[in-house]
């Protein structure tokens, strides 16, 4: 039997997911990137408009310059400083902590995939606190569980009275049988008309 909180949850999903073609609200506005540029491009995905969060996403991407994150040494980038702790770190952390078989990122994004490591950037990066870039890097990146919330989510989720917390969000989803990845992508749809860039390459 399901609590108030779930039937709320079920009955907003399945009120809004017919409105999106073949009833996926997902976003594909990083295909064809690789990992190292959909990181790069998911963390400068910070608190701004449209042309700015564009402009910085494309300054990283020059940087980058095609190359694997972890060819890198001590990044300063981004204007925030959060943005940066969150790329040395993911470098510091694959570097120290896996074989030489696992270090680069694209290898290290293979193994998370595989091992459905959905938990893993909010443990890497939890000395700075939970972000919701890290966690649009593991849905639309990784595709890979996560619920990033923004103000614009955060706002509807508190309308509904549901949790604004991202783990509950998810363990919910899964007692429903909700692909948690389309829930998050529709919710961010339908509070508001923020898009991301689109980075993909066709």
């Amino acid at each position: 039997m399901l609590n108030k909180k779930e039937e709320t949850l079920l009955n907003y999903y399945n009120e809004h997911i017919v409105n999106f073609p073949n009833g996926d609200p997902s976003f594909s506005w990083l295909e064809g990137r690789t990992y190292s540029e959909k990181f790069i491009i998911c963390i400068g995905a910070g608190p701004w408009r449209f042309a700015r969060r564009q402009a910085i996403q494309q300054m990283a991407l020059d940087k980058l310059d095609g190359r694997d994150l972890i060819s890198l040494e001590c990044i300063d980038w981004f204007p925030l400083s959060w943005q940066n702790k969150y790329v040395n770190l993911m470098i510091e952390h694959i570097m120290e902590c896996y074989s030489h078989d696992m270090c680069t990122m694209e290898s290290w994004c293979y193994h998370a995939k595989l091992n459905n490591w959905h938990y893993s950037l909010n443990l890497i990066c939890k000395p700075i606190g939970y972000s919701k870039v890290l966690s649009l890097f593991n849905r639309d990146g990784l595709k890979l569980k996560a619920f990033p919330i923004d103000r614009h989510v955060e706002r509807k989720l508190r309308e509904l009275g549901l949790p604004i917390n991202e783990d509950k969000i998810i363990d919910m989803c899964d007692k429903l049988n909700i692909d948690c990845n389309k829930a998050a992508c529709l919710f961010v749809r339908t509070a508001s008309s923020m898009d991301n860039p689109d980075w993909s390459i066709k």
